[in-house]
Order: structure tokens, then C-alpha cells, then sequence
């Protein structure tokens, strides 16, 4: 609160007056930088493209603010939008209770955190292709065509397409 006040021009105890704490003003923060997130609208039976874009939509949110992109899980507002989003688009596929819940819960815990903790080097960066057995060096030239955005795009078409074969069941 005191580097804020400096920077702002003011004393760190000039910055309660509009917030009760740090805790309260970054949680301001993350409602604000959520306020941001523009999702498309889909058609309420086109669960999958429901799910896909709002998913898109918090990848481009992190994109937009990369270093701050985890003070969105300290908002205070704005987040039930997007869970109900989520959750609905899943009960209209067909899950029901306790798997509407897992199913909305394993998006979640597969997809959002690298989107808080987004590699700083490129796959082709990591991937050193003289580290390693025979078979992680025979793949690792292939590092270099791809991007975290293509890795997660692909978890997000595995995981859609993990639910389809479930509900095909």
C-alpha cells in the first residue's frame, strides 16, 4: 500500500479511504479486470461452442493482463456469470447432478491453472533436443511448431471431446 501511495502521488493511509484493505483493493482489482471479459454469446443448445467460448474468452482475458490475471480469483463480482455460464452449458448437454458438478470441476481444474502461472519460455525453448531418452529427443524438434496457446487449445478440444464420449455412453 505504501510503494501504490508513492506511486500515486499520495500516503499509503489516503488509500482507505476508499478501500477498507489491501485484501479489499485487490479484489476491486480482480472485479474490474473480470468486468472485462467479453464472451459471445452462443446458442443455449450449442453446449460445446458455449463451453469453448467462454473458456476462449478467459484465455484472452489473461492474454490482456498477464501479470494480473490471478487477482480475478480475488473478485468479488463478476465471477458467477461465468460459472453459471459453464455449468449450464454442461446441464444442457445431458450431465446431471454429481456429474455436472465433476465435469464442471475438471474443466476448471485442468484449464485455469496455466492460464494463472503461463509459461514465460516457448515450448521449443524447454525442449531441449539433446536432453533426455531417445524418445523425448526424437520429439523434441517438434517443440519448436507450437505454442502454450496450441497445448491449450488441444486440452480444452481433448477435454470437449472426452465429455462428447462420455455422454455418448
Amino acid at each position: 500500500m505504501r510503494r501504490l501511495g508513492r506511486e500515486l502521488g499520495v500516503e499509503a493511509m489516503a488509500l482507505y479511504t476508499h478501500v477498507d484493505s489491501k485484501a479489499d483493493l485487490l479484489a476491486a482489482v480482480g472485479s474490474r479486470i473480470l468486468s472485462r471479459l467479453v464472451v459471445e454469446r452462443r446458442e443455449r443448445a450449442d453446449w460445446r461452442g458455449r463451453i469453448e467460448t467462454v473458456c476462449r474468452a478467459w484465455a484472452a482475458l489473461r492474454e490482456r493482463h498477464p501479470r494480473s490475471f490471478a487477482l480475478i480469483y480475488r473478485a468479488d463480482r463478476g465471477m458467477t456469470e461465468v460459472t453459471e455460464e459453464l455449468m449450464d452449458a454442461l446441464v444442457t448437454a445431458g450431465f446431471a447432478g454429481a456429474d455436472a458438478w465433476l465435469a464442471y470441476q475438471t474443466l476448471v481444474f485442468f484449464l485455469d491453472p496455466p492460464l494463472v502461472h503461463w509459461p514465460s519460455a516457448a515450448p521449443g525453448e524447454i525442449w531441449d533436443p539433446d536432453l533426455g531418452g531417445p524418445v523425448q529427443r526424437s520429439l523434441a524438434p517438434f517443440a519448436r511448431g507450437h505454442s502454450w496457446d496450441d497445448v491449450w487449445e488441444n486440452g480444452l478440444a481433448l477435454f470437449l471431446d472426452g465429455l462428447e464420449a462420455r455422454l455418448g455412453r
